[in-house]
């Protein structure tokens, strides 16, 4: 029986979102190459993509927060924290638009001194 693969986003338990390959009968109206694909088209991990990046935990931001003497020290840890992971080759996080418009606005407040 022949097969066609659809792509789905999945809710994570870091809150995130990731996009996994579905298999499904295959219907041949269906099949775009975007959303619905022969199986043979889905794209595969290689490499560092198949190691996921996580967010910190809660348990270490409260140790952090109760080190730090205010939240601009706790902000500067953090993103020294990142910035450091970026270095060390950590693969992207496979981020909505919404969540690295985020991102980037809370790099930029976090710059701002």
């Amino acid at each position: 029986m022949r097969h066609m693969v659809i792509i789905v986003p999945e809710l994570t338990g870091y809150a995130s979102i990731r996009h996994i390959a579905v298999s499904l009968a295959h219907m041949p109206a269906l099949v775009d190459g975007v959303k619905y694909m022969e199986p043979r088209d889905v794209p595969r991990l290689e490499g560092t993509e198949l190691r996921r990046a996580r967010a910190p935990s809660l348990r270490f931001l409260v140790k952090q927060a109760l080190k730090c003497q205010s939240a601009e020290e706790l902000g500067k840890k953090l993103r020294r924290r990142y910035q450091r992971q970026q270095h060390q080759g950590m693969p992207p996080t496979g981020r909505s638009r919404a969540e690295r418009k985020f991102a980037d606005e809370l790099d930029r407040l976090l710059a701002h001194d």
